[in-house]
C-alpha cells in the first residue's frame, strides 16, 4: 500500500525542510558579505558530497526510496557546516 509509504516520505521530508530553513540563513549571510566565491565553493562542495552519497546510496547499498530522502539530511548538514565553520572565521579574522 502506498499511503503508508507516503506518510513516512513526508515526514523524512518535513524535518530536512526544517533544517533547511535554519541552513539557508546561515548558508546566505556569506553571500550577504559579499563571499560569493566562497559561498559557490560552498555549494560546490556540498553538492558534490551530495551527489557521492547519492550514487553510495542508490548503487551500493539499495536503499528503499523512502530512506534515501535522508541523502536531504546530509546535504544540508555539510552545507550548514561549511558555512557556520566560514562564518566563524571570517569574523575571527576581521575582528582580531
Amino acid at each position: 500500500d502506498i499511503y503508508p509509504m507516503a506518510g513516512e516520505i513526508l515526514f523524512l521530508v518535513s524535518g530536512s525542510m526544517l533544517v533547511f530553513a535554519f541552513v539557508t540563513i546561515i548558508f546566505n549571510a556569506i553571500s550577504g558579505l559579499g563571499e560569493t566565491r566562497t559561498s559557490f565553493l560552498i555549494e560546490l562542495a556540498t553538492i558534490s558530497v551530495y551527489i557521492i552519497a547519492c550514487i553510495v546510496v542508490f548503487k551500493f547499498l539499495h536503499w528503499e526510496i523512502k530512506y534515501t530522502w535522508i541523502v536531504e539530511y546530509l546535504y544540508f548538514s555539510v552545507n550548514g557546516l561549511l558555512s557556520f565553520i566560514y562564518l566563524r572565521y571570517y569574523f575571527k579574522v576581521r575582528k582580531g
